[in-house]
């Protein structure tokens, strides 16, 4: 059977734990067209025989009923649908009937290529979300910061979604991304996609988060839980600093976290 797997659309971590994952599974039995995010195409490297960055999608956009975000649909110029259904057998897009699925197989790889770059004794995502998740305080990463005086430090993210106070390697390509979590050493950052990315790069990482019960897939459970083991496939080493509801635990506790495991 040939599948056709439509653009996710949503955020990036249900991509890189819930789709992705899923898609790398179905290939293994069946023949894939793969549609993904402009920029995306290295998540789904090595699946199936057809991988496109949204080139099919010429104009038209709809809306989302799952997450809200405008998706693209089939444009009336250019490739139809007609046309273009006569290439597969069946279409599979993202919902929470397949994203959320309590029996989703799934099939992970581990991002990332071994020796492709020096790598960094720190990556750091200060995200910059704003409400309703509040973002640990500027002067606080600047605190850490200057305790970290002396280490090999980066920054990632998208330049609209990550704040930066040094080398500046937010919007690199994801396969360089992924090189540079490969090869580095420790990750800090709050509770966010790129903290997802660093477990499937191996990337050992300290996730900045909260202990209240969130509702991932199936089930309700802890942000502890879902870094730790939940959304953890490839048993990455992983530290969570979760005691505080507000997101806004002191500087020092994030270096006792990282004295008391040995993290640098």
């Amino acid at each position: 059977m040939r599948i056709y797997a439509r653009s996710f659309r949503g955020e990036f971590g249900w991509e890189l734990m819930r789709w992705q994952g899923h898609l790398r599974w179905l290939a293994q039995e069946h023949d894939m067209i793969i549609d993904c995010a402009k920029g995306h195409e290295y998540l789904y490297s090595g699946i199936g025989d057809d991988l496109y960055g949204e080139q099919m999608w010429a104009s038209g956009w709809k809306k989302n009923k799952w997450d809200g975000v405008p998706s693209p649909t089939f444009p009336q110029g250019g490739i139809t649908r007609r046309l273009f259904c006569d290439d597969y057998d069946k279409e599979i897009k993202p919902s929470k009937a397949i994203c959320e699925a309590k029996h989703l197989k799934q099939k992970f790889i581990k991002y990332g290529k071994w020796g492709a770059h020096p790598g960094y004794d720190v990556v750091i995502h200060a995200r910059n979300m704003g409400k309703p998740h509040p973002d640990w305080p500027d002067e606080k990463w600047q605190g850490l910061l200057t305790e970290l005086r002396g280490y090999q430090v980066c920054f990632v993210g998208t330049s609209q979604g990550a704040r930066c106070w040094g080398e500046d390697k937010r919007g690199v390509p994801l396969e360089e991304l992924c090189d540079i979590m490969r090869n580095s050493r420790l990750m800090i950052a709050e509770s966010s996609g790129p903290a997802h990315l660093a477990s499937l790069c191996g990337l050992p990482h300290l996730v900045i988060t909260d202990h209240r019960k969130w509702r991932v897939g199936w089930k309700k459970t802890t942000n502890y839980n879902r870094y730790k083991r939940l959304w953890n496939p490839l048993g990455t080493d992983c530290y969570i600093v979760d005691e505080y509801n507000d997101y806004n635990p002191p500087v020092e506790r994030v270096l006792r976290a990282i004295d008391k495991n040995g993290l640098l």
